[in-house]
């Protein structure tokens, strides 16, 4: 068996094991959509499909302990991000229990495994996101709005009730269609790696913990902030610099590719705790 044949039953394992993966994929934009349209039912809104990407992955706007405004919880980013991470660390797990281990004993080859769930990791991820931008594309039809990532001032204080914006001229940077499935490919390929350490309900309680904190805290240093649009300097007079989010996120991902990999070859998969 080489890595090719492994990977394809990986994707194909993979999603049959968990169509919970695929639900929020396909319900999560279309709420968004709904909430899009709705809103630009109002007068003087020049839809566009920037408008769908930033109200899916806008996250919140920087929360100020000081200005007495009450903590939003940032729900709708949430309802994106959390199942996926769920879905993907469990199937790398529970495959070790079965057919995983019948793997490894007929290939003679830890590394091949491994590769194999990195691959499908970040595959997934791709598929996932490809869904999801795919219905907002669709709503975007839908809704005559215009193919550009032009952003209306009047659907971000609506939806993420901002005030100092830079204005309607505002526009987000292609590239920025990126940075939610980087940081996706991130997290799933670090809580892999942290499974190798402790079991899964410990990793996704961590993975959790880090999206609230990114919620609660606009610091690099938490990167779900990465994945928060509506904090960008684009659209935020004294915005984050998300371009910044590359470099740490691609570290993430190779670092954990690499500590995984060092920590499966000694990894004891008979006689491990369930």
């Amino acid at each position: 068996m080489n890595l090719t044949k492994l990977l394809r039953f990986d994707i194909s394992s993979g999603i049959s094991r968990n169509l919970f993966f695929v639900i929020p994929a396909l319900s999560v934009p279309i709420l968004v959509v709904i909430e899009v349209l709705f809103a630009t039912r109002r007068p003087g809104i020049q839809l566009s499909f920037g408008d769908f990407i930033l109200r899916a992955y806008g996250g919140m706007k920087p929360f100020d302990v000081n200005s007495g405004e009450p903590f939003i919880f940032p729900a709708l980013w949430m309802l994106i991000f959390l199942p996926l991470f769920f879905a993907l660390l469990n199937y790398p797990y529970n495959d070790l229990q079965s057919w995983g281990q019948q793997v490894i004993l007929r290939t003679q080859s830890r590394s091949l495994w491994w590769w194999s769930k990195c691959g499908w990791n970040i595959l997934a991820c791709l598929i996932y996101h490809g869904i999801l931008l795919g219905i907002l594309a669709l709503g975007n039809l839908y809704g005559g709005g215009a193919w550009s990532m032009n952003l209306d001032a009047n659907l971000i204080g609506k939806f993420f009730q901002v005030q100092s914006l830079r204005g309607s001229g505002s526009s987000l940077p292609i590239e920025f269609l990126f940075l939610p499935v980087l940081f996706s490919v991130a997290v799933c390929l670090f809580q892999m790696t942290l499974s190798m350490f402790c079991k899964p309900i410990f990793c996704f309680t961590i993975i959790a913990a880090l999206m609230i904190a990114s919620a609660y805290v606009t610091h690099p240093i938490a990167i779900g902030n990465f994945a928060m649009l509506v904090r960008s300097d684009v659209v935020l007079a004294k915005g984050l610099s998300l371009h910044n989010g590359f470099l740490p996120l691609a570290a993430i991902i190779i670092s954990s590719i690499i500590v995984g990999f060092i920590r499966f070859r000694r990894y004891d998969i008979i006689n491990r705790e369930d």
